[in-house]
């Protein structure tokens, strides 16, 4: 509402840091860890909702520079207290946050180009987990084409035009398509 008041100058982001992530149980146990919150965020405004889950440590000061530096947001950061690995370059992981997702050529196979499968990864311990995966799958699988991709902007996933961060759906299709129909073992 402030933002439709033209005599309102901007005013400065609320910006929330969660550090403490569902998906590691942690001594502060669930009150620290509700991913309700992130749902809160999601349910907001899309002129003013941001959710960024960066995968590591450069991705986070990438993101929480743009956070501090932003108005008239509300940016919910969730990012893990624990040592994680360095997955980006300061230079790439600027390049990456600004996109909001990006296919990882380092841990594809061939680049991710004409991918069997897509893994993505969103925040650290999946990023770090969907990493893992695909090096199994390098190992153990070697004619399988493996895909990664990261997403840090979790806005980047809404539907077209239903936010501003939302991917076209040209770009989403050339990031997540999968040549052929994939099913689940069993099936």
């Amino acid at each position: 509402m402030a933002v439709e008041n033209l005599w309102r100058k901007p005013c400065g982001s609320l910006n929330y840091f969660e550090t403490s992530t569902w998906a590691r149980q942690e001594l502060n146990g669930f009150s620290y860890q509700n991913p309700a919150f992130i749902g809160a965020v999601l349910n907001l405004k899309a002129t003013l909702a941001r959710v960024y889950l960066p995968p590591d440590a450069n991705c986070f000061l990438s993101a929480m520079s743009h956070c501090l530096r932003a108005k008239n947001y509300v940016n919910l950061m969730v990012w893990s207290k624990q040592p994680t690995p360095v997955w980006l370059s300061p230079e790439d992981a600027d390049k990456h946050c600004i996109a909001g997702a990006s296919i990882w050529k380092f841990a594809s196979v061939d680049d991710g180009v004409n991918p069997d499968v897509v893994l993505v990864g969103i925040g650290v311990e999946v990023t770090f987990e969907v990493i893992a995966a695909a090096a199994l799958l390098r190992k153990h699988v070697p004619e399988l084409r493996v895909r990664v991709v990261n997403v840090t902007d979790l806005m980047i996933l809404s539907t077209s035009g239903t936010h501003p961060h939302a991917l076209s759906d040209e770009v989403f299709d050339s990031s997540y398509y999968v040549r052929d129909a994939i099913y689940p073992v069993g099936s």
